[in-house]
């Protein structure tokens, strides 16, 4: 059989084009800060590389405008994340299996596990070599804030969504 040449992929891939705005992200993280107060941890949830928007530049924004921390799906993602220098908390939601390996991780990258079963508690608390940050507080008082600002953006009517997107 006779191969074809090399093709260029420019030439055949969807002339698709995604911009990401960074200003926009930065405005309503702070939008959700000022709605919520500072007495509230924001965690910014990234999951699958920020939702497509770029895991790292996404969470320096969000981080510089007033989010506290980070919440990820997969723990890879937020050894990224360490290793590009983000020092905030980090929550890793459950899903992987709990293992020595996944243990080690944490420790190491000082990430913040999260536990669905005894089972996996228990594996962290027998191999863990030190503290662990692993417990979370949730206000309910103030998630009413959160519902009023998620439904002014979704109507139109918070001032990110009236004026537009501002650059940092």
């Amino acid at each position: 059989m006779h191969e074809p040449p090399p093709a260029d992929f420019d030439d055949h891939a969807r002339p698709n084009r995604f911009e990401i705005d960074l200003g926009a992200i930065a405005q309503f993280t702070r939008e959700i800060r000022t709605l919520v107060g500072d007495g509230v941890t924001v965690f910014a949830a990234l999951k699958c590389n920020a939702y497509g928007f770029g895991l790292v530049p996404v969470a320096r924004t969000i981080l510089a405008a007033g989010g506290d921390a980070l919440s990820l799906v997969d723990r890879a993602n937020a050894i990224a994340l360490r290793r590009a220098g983000i020092t905030a908390p980090i929550l890793v939601y459950p899903g992987s299996v709990a293992t020595p390996e996944a243990v080690s991780a944490v420790e190491t990258f000082d990430l913040i596990p999260t536990f669905i079963d005894l089972p996996s508690a228990a594996l962290y608390s027998r191999l863990a070599t030190k503290a662990l940050r692993s417990r979370m507080r949730i206000w309910i008082r103030r998630l009413d804030r959160v519902w009023k600002a998620c439904r002014a953006v979704s109507q139109g009517t918070s001032p990110a969504a009236r004026n537009g997107p501002k650059n940092i």
